[in-house]
């Protein structure tokens, strides 16, 4: 039961990533061109969302991630294997993937970390884990944008702006002075007594007073 528990927080720890929140476009490069770090005679090579090109060097079909050493390669991800989940402090993203051959399983995590000023890339690697970490705007949430409330809210108070803006000159070239130069001056006037008449109305419908209401007995 614990580790059912615990299946289900992961996996909805990832079902809860929205990727719309991120501008992920850059960090795909070119197959011919792939993210790679070289350490003496280990080599590290990576793409984003995309798989490596086959090639003598990257041996593999939809293989994401590969690890070289001494000239022996060896895929650490496919893309097809991928899953997302959030850093932890909303620091950026984090992408798991694994690749399996012979019954042996390599596992690949990819970092991308917020950092809004500077592209840096680092990898290293532990048994057959490979960790990569990408230093990059696209780990940055995107600015939250404008909700419908608020373009409501903008539209309303922006048309009544509007209307008092060219209502008023014009009540003022028809002769009008003081508070009749507002348009509809008794309507805005009244504005408070009706909120107060509709809601002693809507929470107490028997309510007796000049404005006619019948008292029920």
């Amino acid at each position: 039961m614990i580790v059912l528990l615990i299946i289900s927080a992961i996996s909805l720890n990832y079902a809860a990533v929205n990727l719309k929140n991120y501008d992920l476009r850059d960090l795909t490069v070119s197959e011919d061109n792939p993210y790679t770090i070289k350490s003496g005679n280990d080599s590290f090579i990576w793409n984003f969302n995309k798989t490596l090109k086959k090639t003598e060097e990257v041996p593999f079909e939809d293989c994401m991630v590969v690890y070289i050493k001494e000239k022996e390669s060896n895929c650490h991800g496919s893309l097809t294997s991928q899953r997302v989940s959030y850093l932890s402090n909303d620091r950026g993203l984090s992408f798991t993937l694994n690749h399996t051959v012979l019954g042996r399983t390599r596992t690949a995590q990819i970092s991308l970390q917020c950092s809004k000023d500077t592209k840096t890339n680092t990898a290293k690697v532990d048994g057959i884990h490979v960790y990569i970490t990408m230093n990059h705007p696209a780990g940055c949430k995107l600015p939250d944008p404008i909700s419908w409330g608020s373009v409501g809210l903008i539209v309303f108070f922006g048309g009544l702006l509007l209307f008092f803006l060219i209502g008023i000159p014009v009540q003022m070239c028809r002769g009008k002075r003081g508070m009749e130069i507002v348009p509809f001056v008794f309507f805005w006037v009244s504005i408070p007594r009706l909120v107060q008449i509709g809601w002693e109305t809507l929470f107490s419908p028997c309510y007796t007073s000049a404005r006619g209401f019948q008292e029920m007995k």
